[in-house]
């Protein structure tokens, strides 16, 4: 092992313990977000204009309500929001805001409420709290059928565990494939396909723990990128490792620049154009008459949802690269143990091609449903498939030669030293969490943050 090689063992270990820490801070960051179970597309088809006529601004439309509850008049579907907490809503990414900046909120002097009072009673502030209860925010909506406008008060709440537990489940077990390939990388810097693999599980934690809550961090600009960079190359890159496992594929042999440069171009060029779209939106004139506001920041989000829409196509095409990839791995490859670890992805790969068309049909018949949600369980169905497969070719078939990199020895005193480590720290953070936090945490939250810190320590 040269030195060369051994070099490239810190950057990849930066690389991925950035990632790591991003995912962790992620799940603490949605399991302690204020939620008031309103749901929104990024781009209103609703808000009519063109090119020779502005964007108007009537509000954004209100897509879902899940969990619900208000004091006052109950929104629905279809409804338009105008204004959330004394601010007005000019697209969703206002709203999103609109949620983090009640992180940090307190109600103001002689808005509290006894139980089944009114706010309304209390002069109408933009926030108000229940005694020993639940803080509201103000919000003013019209309804879709009359056009009436209402002023109710919305409680905010944690987002649904569930959601946030289904995160959590996946983010656990796509970690035990990642440790893996942390291991096999450290101890092999100079195997190419353990490098791609390594690279390969680093991205899928980062796009699927960001694209399962896309609607929590679409405000915040510094965790968007990541998370959107990683869904953008993980495409690429996880053909890219396919391409050269088990072997490197025909064309691939004496012009790697070549192909690796067509490969990456389309990908380099979106994450180029993803990054300009962000830093256009996060830095969009606040100040400016409402419907030029509109009319700016609606260009922006329609140029962001096209490239989204768009991309999908490119992301499918690199996924139907890594199914004849295995294929042909299947068909040409005489080693035994290499022959069983495609075939098991291969398998994994052609019932997971039902869970991604769903997906895309979804994407293409129904917006609303896949942008809120409706492929979250399709999508962890596929990428569960895939981790059973890389479960199974690591556990039976030695996938990345694990035998050959840790021995039963040094599990042993790994796992000891990090259980107990690990036990004693995510007592002490918890009791120091349960003690800074509890008047600004729901119980649920608290709960769920407690599970995310102690897993946080363990690794």
């Amino acid at each position: 092992m040269d030195r060369q090689q051994l070099k490239v063992r810190w950057p990849l270990a930066t690389f991925g313990g950035c990632i790591l820490a991003y995912c962790v801070f992620l799940l603490a960051y949605v399991a302690t977000a204020p939620d008031a179970r309103l749901r929104f597309l990024l781009v209103d088809s609703r808000l009519e204009g063109s090119v020779d006529r502005p964007f108007r601004w009537e509000g954004i439309v209100i897509q879902r309500t899940p969990g619900l509850r208000q004091i006052g008049p109950k929104p629905t579907a279809g409804d338009r929001l105008k204004e959330v907490g004394g601010q007005k809503v000019v697209t969703a990414l206002d709203y999103y805001r609109a949620m983090q900046s009640l992180r940090s909120a307190t109600p103001p002097p002689g808005s509290q409420f006894f139980a089944g009072g009114d706010p309304l009673e209390l002069g109408s502030p933009p926030l108000a709290q229940e005694q020993n209860g639940l803080l509201y925010v103000r919000a003013r909506f019209s309804h879709s059928g009359t056009g009436v406008e209402h002023t109710t008060y919305l409680a905010v709440q944690s987002v649904p565990v569930e959601d946030v537990g289904l995160t959590l489940a996946w983010f656990i077990l796509q970690l035990a494939i990642f440790s893996v390939a942390a291991l096999a990388v450290w101890s092999r810097p100079f195997d190419r396909p353990a490098r791609l693999f390594y690279v390969m599980c680093v991205f899928t934690m980062g796009a699927f723990v960001g694209g399962f809550h896309w609607w929590v961090i679409a405000g915040h600009l510094w965790l968007t990128l990541p998370f959107a960079t990683c869904a953008v190359l993980l495409p690429v890159v996880s053909l890219h490792f396919f391409v050269m496992y088990p072997r490197p594929k025909p064309f691939a042999e004496g012009r790697s620049r070549f192909w690796i440069a067509a490969m990456y171009a389309i990908p380099a060029a979106a994450v180029v154009g993803l990054f300009i779209t962000q830093l256009a939106l996060a830095w969009e004139p606040v100040g400016q008459v409402l419907d030029l506001r509109a009319n700016y920041s609606m260009q922006w989000l329609g140029v962001l949802t096209t490239g989204i829409y768009s991309y999908m196509g490119i992301a499918a095409f690199y996924f139907s690269g890594i199914i004849v990839s295995l294929v042909y791995s299947v068909l040409t490859t005489r080693n035994a143990i290499e022959h069983n670890q495609v075939r098991s992805i291969l398998g994994a790969g052609l019932v997971a091609t039902g869970f991604i068309g769903y997906t895309l049909l979804l994407a293409m018949t129904s917006r609303a449903s896949f942008a809120l949600g409706g492929a979250t369980i399709p999508m962890f169905i596929a990428s569960l498939l895939f981790m059973l497969a890389y479960a199974i070719g690591i556990g039976r078939y030695k996938l990345m030669l694990l035998d050959q990199v840790v021995s039963r020895g040094m599990w042993y005193y790994v796992l000891s030293y990090s259980v107990s480590i690990g036990f004693a720290l995510a007592v002490a953070s918890a009791a120091l969490i349960a003690t800074t936090w509890k008047a600004q945490l729901l119980p649920t939250q608290l709960s769920v943050l407690v599970v995310v810190v102690m897993m946080a320590v363990g690794m």
